[in-house]
């Protein structure tokens, strides 16, 4: 070759790299290269030159070692310079040539890199030039692929050059496809050679990507018997049973591997017939997760393959699943009955309603009545799969009811007083789902189970209800009674599917069923003594002595109510026994007093006119008035469970709370029209003597001491105060919503703690609409609200409530007048957050800095809920941060701060001071946006770890930062971090959590030792600890490397202070923790085997039911495990 010579010190790198060690040369060739490229780039040398120089070793066949080294540096040349003046010519030169070097094991890894890099950066210059008239069979990428299939055993080689054969191979099917169809069957063969044998994963999933290019994309090119063998090699692989390794750093997961595979085989419906019959031999085995990756790929598969396909293999599809599933042989009778839901939604695509498919009554059929059998007979794998069935089509809903119900029938006892067929109580919760599917289609403007097919129903599950007598009798069949006793929740659920089915049916065909269901609920006004008051006489007379919670109670008052709810006609007939029910201010002569408040609330919205209505002389008229008339009793009446009579008297025997909850359900979930709605509500508000007794509503809630009460209790009486504002025509809703901020108003000037409560509690429900309509109105409350926060020696219940008012207002506030309400806060709190002489003014000063840190903290929570106000929330973040550097005695509060912008969450049954307050979080639970969790995660949490690793590092420098500033911004950090996903804590946030948990791990320890703490103390302490705990069970469960590093640090937390500690929650954390460790990690325990049984001793005996169980489980998860290694 004619080209110059290279120059002296590119000659020595070059005669360097190719003669340095195979295996120990490594250095040596890092060191040579960049001579080599720098020379390339700066054309100093030419490629050309270079492939002259290396004539010699290139055709050395005495040297293996400079062969192969040398067609290495070729192709690091051509992948490192960047600037290669190469034409066609030159990349076709090279093409040839690395070709021909397949041929030579040694060459085969160099090769194989040149061709990946002149085909990735040069293809352009490969293509031939439009218009040409080159054979695609003359092409060199025809040429390089028959020399990778001829020339190269894949599986002989190593993972590097197995890895570039693949990449190889799958860049000229994706880049020059209409060149290499040429090559035909050699094509096919050539690449289910390829794929053969591989167990690398970072291999297989290239191998399963090229395998779908190859039947998708080059069909004509895979004969019958290599998409045989292709499928061999593909099914060689399942099940994936693959585990990453504990240090894994590719990331790779079965779960990557299955979808690689699934996509593989499902490329193409050629594999159908080979593919399904294998994989439901499969889903016979003995492993849950053989079974489940089977069908699921079978599922994935027939989607892919389409409706066609899928009703070819329909047959053997269902009868696996029945005969698995259906019978009861396999513990995946879950997976089946998706398996079967995703099948026969395929195989019924483009059948439409009303159509039915030849093929149906064929391969369906059958699987139908099979499995009606086995609801029959109680068979719990085939109710799932008939609903599965059922749930595919509306057709397939219709013929499964149908089929369902006429096996299930019992025919009635001759001479009994119930002469429609029955249905077996053991198939009503079977019964209930499909009915559930049936409503789903109806409510989507289909009927396809017919209204004659729904009163069948009614009927027969009215004769089921009718045999089950109130003694505990129930006719079966043709038998004689038996006193079986059947269970209150099958008789509940029996009650349930009446009302329904009454909705069903319509108010023309409901009346008897409901009949019966008022009967048993309320007594008579008109008597007839038929044998239905009887009986359901004696069910009035045995539920009056149930249990408030009895199901069946529980039911009947839920069916009554929804039926009266949303047909006028049963309501009409309900109303005579609701107000005889509650006849009488003082008595309550209902046997179910609970439901009252709603049964009478929906019979008056559903008997209320869309218009006032006057006494007319026509008879519709007088119809419609005498219906407004009982509508307005039934209101007043409801009225009475809510609000005090008039004449002073004790309030009827039911609970407050369901009574407001009842008023609120009836108005919100009304079927009526809506102007009917609005007449309603506003007829209830005055019987409810709205809005001049508003505070009324939430009178007592001062007294109210357990947390979890009370946040029910507020809850109920927001929600009807929201639904009346939003049903009330505008100028009521308005004078509704005026009075709430009124009264706020005039209680936080009386300054009286229990009038506040039962004002500020009404605040969010108010808004946003009052805050739309009035702001000024709304900020006129501001001052007050606040007080309640930062006032000394407030109730923790008004704490709460005014924090979320706050939120609430800030929430609602227009967005023009934000600027104007956090200048206000700015200028409430600013002084009292930067105050360093509030310790020397006493207890109110630092009371009024705690409540300025919460006030901050909800204002914030509720900008980063509204989104769009980055600018205030980075300021009023910085104010609070910034006092961990200043040394104010209100930088101590930041922790309570965070927790009211990140309430935690956590859990216990407390009685006991210090523990009920750790496991009290604030009435508000509403968390961040995942947004705004990241925007934390990013900004704030680094700087609250960096001041928590200054202050632990200068923890002695008491003149600079006081102990309770080191201790704030630590509290601070693992507060955001309990906040976090676990995902993100334990991954982007890895290593804040690292030394937080640790951190947090050694503050407990040296707070058990404090004994002279307050209750008050205590309490925050130990929610501390309790996230500090969370965090090592979150780390820990994520297989967090560093938790094992840490064990003697965390073992002896566990088993020491966790413990031993004075909250049951923190115990209960503790013991969790533990127990997550012995599971995972017995091994690394053995050391501290001592510890741990004295531990799970202590926590058996503990005297917090909780704490023991899981101490139980720790106890015997340590001697398995200890039985298991010996």
């Amino acid at each position: 070759m004619n080209a110059p010579e290279l120059p002296e010190d590119v000659g020595r790198a070059v005669d360097k790299y190719v003669a340095a060690d195979v295996f120990n040369g490594q250095d040596e060739r890092d060191a040579a290269l960049p001579t080599i490229i720098v020379a390339l780039e700066q054309h100093a040398v030419q490629l050309l030159s270079l492939v002259v120089h290396l004539e010699g070793p290139l055709n050395d066949t005495g040297n293996a070692q400079g062969r192969r080294q040398a067609t290495m540096l070729l192709a690091e040349c051509l992948r490192s310079a960047s600037q290669l003046p190469l034409n066609f010519k030159h990349a076709q030169t090279f093409v040839t040539f690395f070709a021909s070097k397949l041929a030579d094991w040694q060459c085969v890894e160099g090769s194989l890199n040149g061709l990946l890099v002149l085909f990735e950066k040069h293809g352009p210059l490969l293509r031939p030039l439009e218009g040409s008239d080159d054979s695609p069979q003359n092409h060199v990428t025809v040429e390089v692929l028959r020399s990778i299939f001829t020339n190269v055993h894949t599986p002989s080689h190593t993972q590097p050059i197995r890895k570039a054969t693949i990449d190889c191979v799958r860049l000229l099917l994706q880049s020059w496809s209409g060149e290499v169809k040429s090559l035909g069957a050699t094509l096919g063969d050539g690449v289910s050679g390829i794929i053969e044998d591989e167990r690398d994963p970072r291999n297989l999933l290239l191998c399963f990507q090229i395998s779908k290019i190859l039947v998708e994309d080059f069909a004509e090119c895979v004969t019958d018997a290599t998409l045989k063998a292709t499928f061999e090699t593909l099914t060689s692989y399942f099940p994936i049973t693959f585990e990453p390794p504990k240090d894994d750093k590719w990331g790779i997961t079965a779960e990557h591997l299955r979808t690689g595979l699934n996509q593989a085989l499902a490329a193409s419906p050629r594999y159908a017939d080979l593919l399904l019959p294998l994989l439901m031999l499969n889903a016979q085995d003995d492993s849950e997760s053989t079974i489940t990756q089977a069908l699921d790929l079978a599922a994935f598969c027939l989607e892919q393959y389409g409706p066609d396909v899928a009703r070819r293999q329909l047959r053997v599809a269902l009868n696996t699943a029945r005969d698995e599933a259906g019978r009861g042989k396999t513990p995946s009778t879950g997976d089946f009955a998706t398996f079967v839901l995703r099948s026969l939604t395929v195989a019924m695509q483009n059948v439409p309603p009303g159509l039915t498919p030849h093929w149906l009554s064929r391969d369906v059929d059958g699987f139908i009545k099979a499995l009606a059998q086995g609801v029959a007979q109680a068979q719990v794998g085939a109710q799932l799969l008939l609903q599965a069935t059922a749930s595919a089509h509306p057709i397939l809903l219709e013929r499964s009811w149908s089929v369902a119900l006429g096996v299930l029938l019992i025919e009635p006892v001759e001479g009994g007083p119930v002469t429609d067929k029955t249905l077996p109580l053991e198939a009503l919760n079977f019964i209930s789902n499909l009915l559930k599917l049936v409503e789903e289609d109806i409510a989507s403007g289909r009927k396809s189970v017919a209204v004659r097919q729904l009163k069948a129903a009614l009927a027969n599950i009215l004769a089921t209800l009718r045999s089950c007598q109130s003694d505990g009798t129930y006719t079966r069949e043709k038998e004689e009674p038996l006193a079986c006793a059947p269970e209150p929740s099958k008789i509940g659920k029996c009650i349930e599917l009446l009302g329904r089915l009454c909705q069903l049916v319509g108010e023309a065909n409901s009346q008897d069923a409901f009949q019966a269901l008022h009967l048993m609920l309320l007594l008579p006004t008109a008597p007839t003594g038929n044998d239905v008051e009887a009986w359901a006489g004696q069910w009035r007379e045995t539920l009056s002595s149930a249990d408030i919670d009895d199901p069946r109670a529980v039911a009947l008052a839920t069916a009554v109510g929804d039926v009266i709810a949303r047909q006028p006609a049963r309501a009409s007939e309900a109303a005579p026994s609701l107000l005889a029910a509650t006849e009488g201010a003082r008595e309550v002569r209902s046997r179910l007093p609970r439901a009252l408040p709603r049964l009478l609330a929906c019979a008056a919205v559903s008997l209320t006119p869309n218009t006032e209505v006057t006494s007319g002389n026509d008879t519709a008229s007088a119809t419609s008035a005498q219906a407004q008339q009982t509508a307005g009793e039934l209101l007043e009446r409801a009225a009475t469970f809510v609000r005090p009579p008039r004449d002073g008297t004790a309030t009827p025997s039911v609970d407050n709370v369901e009574a407001i909850e009842g008023l609120a359900a009836a108005l919100e979930c009304s079927a009526v029209a809506p102007a009917a709605v609005a007449l309603a509500a506003s007829r209830l508000a005055r019987a409810l003597q709205l809005p001049q007794e508003l505070p009324q509503l939430s009178a007592g809630l001062e007294a109210e001491s357990n947390s979890s009460v009370l946040a029910v209790r507020v809850a109920a009486i927001r929600r009807l105060v929201r639904i009346l504002s939003n049903k009330l025509p505008a100028s009521e809703a308005a004078s509704l919503q005026k009075q709430v901020f009124d009264s706020v108003a005039q209680a936080c000037k009386e300054e009286v703690v229990a009038n506040v409560m039962t004002r500020i509690a009404l605040v969010p429900a108010a808004l946003p609409e009052a805050a739309e309509k009035n702001w000024e109105l709304c900020m006129e409350v501001l001052p007050g609200i606040c007080s309640c926060i930062t006032r000394e020696q407030q109730s923790q219940g008004l704490e709460g409530l005014a924090l979320e008012a706050l939120e609430a207002l800030v929430e609602a506030c227009p967005k023009a007048n934000v600027e104007g309400l956090l200048e206000r806060l700015r200028s409430m709190f600013g002084s009292m957050l930067a105050n360093k002489q509030v310790e020397e003014q006493g207890s109110p000063s630092l009371a009024a800095a705690r409540g300025a840190t919460c006030c901050w903290a909800a204002t914030v929570a509720a900008l980063l809920r509204r989104g769009g106000f980055a600018s205030p929330v980075a300021s009023f973040l910085e104010a609070l941060l910034s006092l961990l550097d200043s040394g104010a005695p209100a930088a101590r509060f930041i922790p309570q701060a965070f927790r009211v912008l990140l309430p935690p969450h956590f859990s216990g049954a407390n009685n006991d001071g210090a523990s009920a307050q750790a496991a009290a979080a604030p009435l508000s639970k509403t968390t961040l946006p995942p947004l705004a969790l990241q925007q934390l995660s990013l900004t704030t949490l680094p700087l609250l770890v960096d001041r928590a690793k200054t202050a632990a590092a200068d923890i002695t420098a008491a003149a600079s930062l006081p102990a309770a500033t080191n201790r704030a911004a630590l509290e601070s950090a693992v507060a955001l971090l309990s906040a976090l996903p676990t995902e993100v804590a334990c991954g982007d946030c890895g290593d804040s959590l690292r030394w937080c948990t640790l951190a947090g791990l050694a503050r407990l320890q040296e707070d058990n030792s404090n004994s002279t703490a307050s209750p008050a103390e205590t309490g925050e302490k130990a929610t501390f600890a309790v996230q500090v705990l969370q965090l090592l069970l979150r780390a820990a469960s994520r297989s967090a490397a560093w938790v094992e590093d840490e064990l003697h640090t965390v073992v002896a937390v566990l088993t020491g202070v966790g413990c031993k500690h004075i909250v049951p929650l923190v115990r209960l954390a503790s013991a969790q923790a533990l127990l997550f460790l012995v599971k995972s990690s017995h091994g690394h325990l053995v050391p501290f085997k001592k510890q741990i049984q004295a531990a799970t001793k202590r926590l058996v005996e503990d005297r917090r039911r909780e704490v023991r169980l899981v101490g139980v489980a720790c106890l015997n998860a340590w001697i398995v495990a200890s039985l298991v290694a010996e």
